[in-house]
């Protein structure tokens, strides 16, 4: 019981810590322009796959926890319905696309491709949770943080820092 806790902890520290850490790195290496257009299609594109979200993962650790033998019909289901969702937040993004005078649309296309990719990943790692496997959650979620830490890094010292590669990091990651 313990194990888990401490494998919950470490799995929700490393999330928080490398959001954390991203951003603080970001804001004394982009310039200011460059920061509040990557921070605003950064917050949008977040808010868009929130939406998606729907409480499906509340959802599926809960169907999942009772029925484990349904797994991959339960799966399948809650991903469909995120599919619906995020097919009626199109119109959103269409509204969202007017809404930005002579933006970098770049930038703002691949965060929602990261946001929602993001959003697919957590319902695909939730079912670890539920069936109490938190140890395999973890080693999941750090393998993902290390990866984006290390590219975002690796962008910015050895590459010319422009916003549309460090959104480029976060979709990769």
């Amino acid at each position: 019981m313990l194990t888990n806790q401490i494998y919950m902890t470490i799995t929700v520290g490393l999330k928080l810590i490398s959001g954390v850490l991203i951003f603080i790195y970001l804001g004394r290496t982009l310039e200011a322009h460059n920061f509040g257009t990557f921070t605003y299609y950064f917050a949008i594109s977040n808010l868009i796959a929130t939406i998606i979200d729907y409480g499906y993962i509340q959802k599926c650790l809960r169907d999942v926890a009772i029925k484990p033998k349904y797994l991959s019909t339960q799966i399948k289901y809650y991903a469909i319905g995120k599919c619906i969702l995020l097919t009626v937040s199109i119109i959103p993004v269409l509204i969202i696309f007017f809404l930005i005078p002579r933006g970098d649309y770049s930038i703002f296309i691949i965060l929602l491709l990261s946001a929602l990719i993001g959003s697919f990943a957590d319902l695909f790692n939730t079912p670890f949770r539920a069936l109490s496997l938190f140890r395999s959650e973890t080693i999941n979620v750090l393998h993902s943080v290390l990866i984006q830490l290390v590219l975002l890094f690796v962008c910015i010292k050895y590459y010319k820092v422009e916003t549309s590669y460090i959104a480029g990091v976060f979709l990769i990651s």
